[in-house]
């Protein structure tokens, strides 16, 4: 069974939904049949290389929110559900960032093996961290946490490598009618848009809830 995962890395909804479907699959009978497919989702494709004022500003400024104050209640609201999860999420102190080598690191580490480390890791780079994830020199370290070669990856971030894995996937999300971030596709079904409780997450598995 595959499960497929669109998600942008600087999506909170998406971390907190990864940590859902870790609760289902935790509950779910078939757990040694699910492949988790993780894929690429940009929420801002036209962002900026070089992160700019707050994001509760630029948010305001893409009409999301009405007003500043706005955004950071929002923030704190996600914060709290994050919490629950066991994250620790810095959401008014984080920078917008373009995520499109961040995506291209992370097909680098789907093709080893090594997604799940890696999104993880980007997550809680940006959502905890804050780490500008535009930034070549803050992603190394990164995927050297999770096992990729730093030789392999400077290659990667100095070319266009993996660009067309990240497009394929933006191409398929467009295809598919997937819409945000995160959204998980069972078997062709989608889940609602954004983090699903684990309960839906087990329907959507096709395990009844009871």
């Amino acid at each position: 069974m595959r499960v497929e995962v669109w998600v942008d890395v600087l999506c909170p909804w998406g971390y907190i939904g990864k940590r859902r479907l870790e609760r289902a699959l935790a509950r779910f009978d078939r757990r040694a049949e699910v492949e988790i497919v993780w894929r690429s989702l940009e929420l801002d494709p036209g962002s900026p290389r070089f992160p700019g004022g707050p994001i509760a500003d630029l948010l305001v400024e893409y009409g999301v929110y009405e007003n500043r104050s706005a955004a950071l209640r929002q923030f704190e609201m996600i914060g709290y559900l994050g919490q629950q999860e066991g994250l620790e999420l810095h959401l008014a102190t984080a920078l917008p960032a373009n995520s499109f080598d961040a995506h291209r690191l992370l097909q680098l580490a789907v093709e080893r093996g090594l997604g799940d480390a890696m999104i993880e890791r980007l997550l809680r780079g940006y959502l905890t961290e804050n780490i500008d994830v535009a930034d070549h020199a803050a992603l190394v370290p990164l995927g050297r946490e999770v096992g990729l070669d730093t030789a392999e990856m400077w290659s990667v971030l100095d070319s266009d490598a993996y660009a067309g894995s990240v497009l394929a996937d933006r191409d398929l999300a467009r295809e598919r009618g997937v819409l945000g971030s995160p959204t998980f596709v069972v078997g062709g079904h989608a889940a609602p848009l954004g983090a699903p409780s684990v309960d839906t997450l087990l329907e959507l598995l096709g395990q009844p809830v009871g």
